[in-house]
C-alpha cells in the first residue's frame, strides 16, 4: 500500500519577513550630523586638492612673468631659478590648497546647517523646498560676504535656487526609492518535500 507524505500548511506557507527600515526623516537614510561630517570633509578634501592645482599652476605663471627680464645665463644660474620656482609653487599650492579647502568646507557646511535648520522649523518636513530655501539662503549670504553688485546677487540667488531644487529633487526621489525597496517583502518558500511511494 502506497504511503504518502503531505507538508503541513504551516511548511507549505511562504514566510513573509520585511526588512528593517530607516527612519524616514533622515535625509539619504544618513544621519543629520554624520551627513554634515560626510559633506565638509569631502568638500575640505576637493577644495584642497583644487587649491592645490591652481595655486601652484598661478604661482609658476606669476613666477615665469616677473622673472622673463632676467633670466639667467649660466648653468649655476638655471638651477637657483628653477630651485627658487619649484619652492614658490610648492609653497603657494600649499597655500592654496589650505585656504581653497577651508572655504570650499565653510560653505558646504554652512549649507548642511541651514538645510537641517529649516527641516526643524518646518517640524521635520524634509523635501525639495526646504532644500531650495537653503540653497537661496546660501546664495545670499555667498553675495553679501563677498560684496557682490545687485545683478550678481540676483544672479547668485537664481543659481541657488536652481542649486536647491536639483538637489532637493535627487534626495526625494532617492528617498522614495529606497521606501519602495524597504516596503518590498522578501518572499522565502520553504522546501517541499514530494510524495514518495513505499
Amino acid at each position: 500500500m502506497a504511503e504518502h507524505e503531505f507538508t503541513t500548511p504551516a511548511q507549505a506557507s511562504p514566510t513573509i519577513t520585511t526588512t528593517q527600515s530607516r527612519p524616514p526623516y533622515y535625509r539619504l537614510g544618513i544621519h543629520d550630523a554624520a551627513r554634515l561630517g560626510y559633506a565638509s570633509f569631502i568638500a575640505i578634501c576637493t577644495g584642497t586638492f583644487l587649491g592645490i592645482a591652481r595655486g601652484a599652476r598661478t604661482e609658476a605663471l606669476r613666477f615665469r612673468a616677473e622673472n622673463a627680464h632676467r633670466l639667467p645665463t649660466t648653468t649655476k644660474g638655471w638651477y637657483l631659478y628653477h630651485k627658487s620656482k619649484n619652492y614658490a609653487v610648492m609653497w603657494n599650492g600649499i597655500k592654496g590648497g589650505f585656504r581653497m579647502g577651508g572655504t570650499l568646507g565653510f560653505w558646504v557646511g554652512l549649507f548642511f546647517c541651514s538645510e537641517m535648520l529649516v527641516d526643524r522649523i518646518w517640524n521635520k518636513r524634509k523635501d525639495f523646498r526646504s532644500t531650495m530655501v537653503t540653497g537661496v539662503v546660501t546664495a545670499l549670504a555667498w553675495s553679501r560676504f563677498y560684496a557682490m553688485s545687485g545683478l550678481a546677487t540676483r544672479r547668485m540667488i537664481m543659481t541657488g535656487l536652481k542649486a536647491g531644487f536639483g538637489y532637493g529633487i535627487l534626495q526625494d526621489g532617492m528617498a522614495l526609492l529606497n521606501k519602495r525597496l524597504e516596503e518590498r517583502p522578501n518572499i522565502s518558500q520553504s522546501q517541499t518535500t514530494s510524495p514518495s511511494k513505499t
